[in-house]
């Protein structure tokens, strides 16, 4: 004797090896039988409310099991999910960054409060990514560091800074040597 789990493993075995069958069996039934299928539209039309209300009702008794199984079945399929998601993100790339900026534009105010709040309730989360992105400024001489060091020590503005690129570059040079200095005094 099976238990539940073990033909519902069976059944979703022989779905994935019979895919064409099935498939094929689905419709040769539509086809044989047009006209029980077209009635049953028709009914579930005509009583759209009454299902409505049923599942409603249903919902209603049942609402901690329906959850209870929906948190499960989320959690049983994050993988698949994922993968899913991913593969669409790759295929959909141009769709999906042009719906993101026309979210932006229409819900920027919002955002700009979202971000506010959430800045708020994790003050030290970002004070501490603050201090890692500096730091790997500073360590890998980025040209944003570099450039903030023009212009508070050497008094640089950026109108200079932009239209001679050739400090940014010199400057990480003197402070690389200088750097390499005090290795080797050391």
């Amino acid at each position: 004797m099976q238990t539940k789990e073990q033909k519902s493993e069976y059944q979703k075995e022989y779905r994935k090896r019979n895919k064409e069958k099935i498939a094929e069996s689905i419709k040769e039934y539509r086809i044989r039988n047009k006209e029980k299928i077209a009635e049953y539209e028709k009914n579930r039309i005509i009583n759209r409310e009454w299902l409505i209300e049923y599942r409603k009702k249903y919902y209603n008794l049942n609402k901690e099991k329906i959850c209870k199984k929906a948190k499960e079945n989320y959690k049983l399929n994050a993988e698949i999910r994922n993968e899913k998601s991913k593969e669409y993100r790759k295929q959909n790339k141009e769709q999906i960054s042009k719906n993101r900026k026309e979210y932006v534009e229409l819900n920027k105010k919002r955002l700009t409060e979202l971000n506010k709040k959430y800045r708020v309730i994790n003050k030290e989360k970002y004070r501490i990514k603050n201090m890692e992105y500096r730091r790997d400024a500073r360590n890998n001489l980025s040209n944003g560091y570099i450039k903030s060091v023009l212009f508070y020590t050497h008094g640089f503005t950026i109108e200079q800074l932009k239209e001679h690129p050739e400090l940014i570059e010199t400057e990480r040079i003197i402070i690389k040597t200088k750097r390499l200095c005090k290795t080797l005094q050391n």
